[in-house]
């Protein structure tokens, strides 16, 4: 008889395939989602639930996602399908970033190539299209990432009316006080030719000329150098170019400076850092004739190395015995601490660099040259022939960096629209504010707290068109510029209806009125600010633009999720501007997540030809094994990526994969209608399945996807594969006297198939909707997607503290047996444990447990024996043609000579 046929065997038609298929599988599903609105099946499935407010933050619309954005898609998606799932309602709106310089750039660069010049409106037109192309673009490929959301309404900064209300928070904030026009240094970039904000710097290596250069002394009125002759003071700095713009020096008052004498010199140096500016200079024939308090130096005034002006000593300090000499050079122009100086002794705010980088007239017989290299070089070789360059050479350092043309980046005094950071006490209210939020990694409330107390004001202007315009109006040749929050709503009612655009076509007239006048000039003559506002200021305002005008969001978020640099950015501006107008942090919970580097650590560059496209990878491997990497890495820190590190996942996906196609394989006869109390042993393995939800919900709330991933498919491993469905494999496969044993295992396997396919959903998203396709079919009562359903629960019977006791003991016993076993297999001839019988005499906590046949089917032995140290013998009786296993009973039912008696009486009653 073929006894194979008449065994329970997994249905390899009815469960899931071998390979999940998930580069075919995706996108079916995904047209599947799309056809029956799953976003909005979810948010009417849990709308009467507790909100859980996620607020989306903009990602910029210039280029498709790189593995960066990909890498924050898919944890947003894991955070909005969990919460969903969890008990919450999660409504999530999408957003973009639109305005700015690299899209204005990308377009301008299209029109020189056609040899043309836009005009303003022409150009916002263009780069309005350019950004829409790429709004389309991310929102395909989130979705090829499984990433849900609220596609349909997404909001964009370009929106006519989010411009328009944008400048009306602009308003709020004028209206406030927070806003002012003046001079001030700003980061400029030469090449951009613009002001930039601090998010918009990088910091590289650079190679910079550092040079020590003697000021000779010019006025000595407390005779400090008296008898001292030749008395220079020793500067360092890394721009040359910026010596041109010196007019003072500045010292501590609270260090102790040495007179050095070289030569026929007396230099003045900071005590402390004598020995290393002289080796510097190659001066190593020098004394030190003595030394004076930094506060006596007040009053000494020296002449500037190469035009004949002052530049006298003033007290500040910020003046450290760190590096350089202790004498600082000061350039009011082009330097935050030196125009705070210079503003405090009333020097001029010298800048005699244009937009370009190119000296001005103001900068003398250097004017015309670029800064550099030409204008840096100049000065050097001036320097050198006036006999006060002592020393230059090449410094390495970290330097800031244009992040759109990576250009090196200068300080340069002009006049721009800020927003104070001091004003109304905003600083000391957002320091307090962040000490109430979450912040996933902890310390990431250091960096924002330090960066908070550090920022300087927000430099809100920008020298560009594609943008925020800023309301402004000038009378010919005054400075003073006219901006009122009438003159704001005016504008804003005109951006409202027709974008930015609508502000470089409207006449002044229009925006004023035909009889307005300031100062005595008519609207009609008044002219336009041609600035707009900084790109961040968009993002920065989109909690009050988004949460607070959509019906179905609130303010303040629930969460924010970006990338560790927006602690300078986006956390940044939205803390200033909720602070500023609301009162408080517009968040609860800010997560951050680190950089993409390739296999090496270093960073992807196409230049480098390392680049990984997350769409290839979506498309070769598969948007879910592209998760599962997501979900395994320790994402708070920088992140290696490359297709091997990603393909080194399919091991765990296998085995979650591999146990629910096993578990499948042996429902294919089973509904939940049939019943079945589940045994011991299934309400054992729902036990320990309890605790991994209990720690898989705690590390999924805790934003520590790895640990929940690792819970289940650890689970899946140890439990399930080497034990659970191992040992139930016989009661499976071969029946017995009573069918509702196997009924009961069968309710055990169902309740944990669901539970393992919804606990991991929210992470494979693709995969685990094909899992739950085919629990439909045995629960047709199920919801029509695993996302419609429920994260799991313990909701099954579980064991009494004596239960549990016992089979921790049982998992004890049968790690040491396992492991003895192994040891003496080879000398016992034994292929596998069911050839052997062993015998033992067990723990007591066993209980009921220890019943020979109970041990037996539990150790996965043919028999076992109870009493004496642990031995292995050959097992008895016959080997059983059926189930495999050695009895005594094989051949006592003569019409079945082969099997055992369990097995001939199932055969005997299954049908012909």
């Amino acid at each position: 008889m073929d006894y194979r046929s008449t065994l329970n065997l997994p249905n390899q038609e009815f469960t899931i395939p071998m390979r999940a298929g998930l580069p075919t599988l995706e996108p079916e599903l995904q047209a599947r989602w799309d056809e029956m609105g799953l976003y909005a099946r979810i948010q009417e499935h849990t709308k009467e639930r507790p909100p859980y407010i996620f607020h989306d933050g903009p990602p910029y619309t210039n280029y498709p996602l790189h593995m960066g954005t990909a890498l924050n898609r898919i944890l947003k998606d894991f955070v909005v399908r969990y919460r969903s799932m969890a008990g919450f309602h999660v409504p999530y709106v999408p957003g973009f970033d639109n305005h700015g310089m690299p899209i204005e750039l990308a377009v301008l660069k299209k029109f020189r190539e056609k040899g043309e010049t836009p005009t303003k409106p022409e150009l916002c037109k263009a780069c309005r299209e350019h950004a829409s192309f790429y709004i389309d673009l991310q929102i395909k490929q989130c979705k090829r990432l499984g990433q849900i959301a609220d596609w349909e309404h997404r909001y964009a900064s370009m929106d006519p009316q989010y411009e328009g209300d944008l400048l009306r928070q602009f308003g709020v904030l004028l209206e406030k006080g927070y806003i002012y026009r003046g001079l001030r240094p700003v980061v400029w970039c030469t090449t951009c030719t613009t002001a930039l904000a601090e998010a918009e710097i990088e910091y590289d290596e650079h190679a910079s000329d550092s040079i020590l250069v003697a000021f000779p002394l010019r006025e000595d009125p407390n005779g400090v150098f008296a008898g001292r002759p030749h008395a220079h003071a020793v500067i360092w700095t890394t721009t040359p170019w910026t010596i041109p713009a010196n007019l003072a020096i500045a010292a501590s008052p609270d260090l102790d400076y040495s007179f050095v004498e070289a030569g026929r010199r007396t230099y003045l140096i900071s005590s402390g850092l004598v020995e290393s500016v002289m080796n510097e200079a190659g001066l190593s024939g020098y004394s030190v004739a003595g030394t004076v308090h930094g506060s006596e130096l007040d009053g000494l005034v020296f002449s500037h190395p190469i035009f004949d002006r002052p530049s006298p000593i003033l007290m500040v300090d910020y003046v450290r015995e760190e590096e350089g000499t202790g004498l600082v050079h000061t350039a009011p122009g082009h330097g935050a601490e030196d125009f705070l100086t210079g503003k405090k002794y009333g020097l001029q705010i010298l800048c005699p660099v244009d937009a370009n980088g190119v000296f001005t007239k103001d900068a003398g017989e250097f004017a015309g040259l670029p800064i550099a290299p030409e204008g840096n070089t100049r000065v050097i070789e001036r320097l050198k022939e006036e006999g006060l360059l002592l020393d230059h050479r090449p410094y390495q350092h970290q330097y800031p960096h244009c992040w759109r043309c990576h250009g090196p980046l200068i300080f340069r005094a002009t006049n721009q629209w800020f927003l104070s950071i001091d004003h109304d006490g905003l600083r000391e209210r957002m320091l307090h504010e962040v000490g109430k939020v979450r912040w996933v990694p902890a310390h990431g409330v250091n960096r924002i707290g330090s960066m908070v107390e550090n920022r300087p004001d927000w430099c809100l202007s920008r020298q560009r068109a594609w943008g925020i315009p800023i309301p402004a109006f000038y009378a010919p040749g005054d400075p003073e510029p006219l901006i009122t929050t009438d003159i704001i709503d005016a504008a804003a009612k005109i951006i409202d209806k027709e974008g930015v655009e609508g502000w470089y076509t409207a006449t002044s007239e229009r925006v004023l009125g035909a009889d307005f006048r300031y100062k005595g000039v008519p609207a009609a003559k008044l002219e336009k600010e041609t600035d707009i506002l900084d790109v961040w200021f968009d993002s920065g305002c989109s909690h009050l633009l988004v949460l607070d005008k959509r019906p179905e969001l609130s303010w303040p978020a629930d969460l924010y999720l970006e990338g560790s640099d927006q602690h300078r950015g986006w956390f940044n501006t939205s803390l200033v501007t909720g602070c500023a107008i609301k009162g408080s942090a517009p968040y609860r919970t800010v997560v951050t997540h680190g950089w993409v580097l390739d296999a090496n650590y270093k960073k992807m560059s196409k230049s480098l030809g390392n680049v990984l496209e997350p769409m290839e990878m979506a498309d070769k491997l598969g948007a879910d094994m592209l998760r599962l990497w997501a979900a395994n890495i320790t994402y708070f820190e920088d992140v290696a990526a490359s297709e091997g590190l990603i393909q080194q996942h399919a091991d765990a996906f296998r085995r979650v994969w591999n146990t629910l196609r096993f578990l499948l394989a042996n429902l294919s006869d089973y509904s939940p209608d049939h019943g079945g109390r589940m045994g011991e042993l299934d309400r054992w393995t729902c036990d320990q399945w309890h605790g991994v939800l209990e720690n898989s919900r705690k590390y999924y709330d805790a934003f520590e996807f790895h640990k929940a991933w690792d819970e289940v498919q650890l689970f899946c491993t140890n439990q399930m594969s080497s034990f659970h469905m191992d040992v139930t494999k016989d009661l499976m496969y071969c029946d017995v006297e009573d069918p509702a044993a196997r009924r009961g295992a069968q309710a055990a396997y169902f309740y944990l198939a669901s539970g393992i396919c919804r606990s991991v959903a929210p992470i494979l998203p693709h995969a685990m909707e094909r899992v739950w396709d085919k629990l439909r079919e045995l629960d047709p009562s199920l919801p029509g997607s695993v996302h419609l359903a429920d994260f799991p629960t313990a909701d099954a019977a579980g064991l009494t503290d004596e239960e549990r006791d016992r089979w921790v003991a049982l998992m004890k016993l049968r790690e040491e047996i396992n492991q003895e076993f192994e040891k003496r297999k080879a000398e016992g001839g034994f292929k596998d444990s069911f050839d052997a019988c062993l015998s033992l005499k067990p723990p007591a906590e066993l209980g009921p447990l220890a019943e020979p046949e109970t041990l037996a089917m539990l150790l996965k032995f043919s028999a076992v024996q109870l009493g004496g140290e642990v031995a292995f013998s050959a097992a008895p009786g016959q080997k059983c043609e059926r189930c495999r296993l050695w009895r005594q009973d094989v051949g006592s039912d003569s019409g079945h000579p082969t099997v055992c008696a369990r097995c001939a009486t199932v055969v005997r009653r299954k049908p012909a």
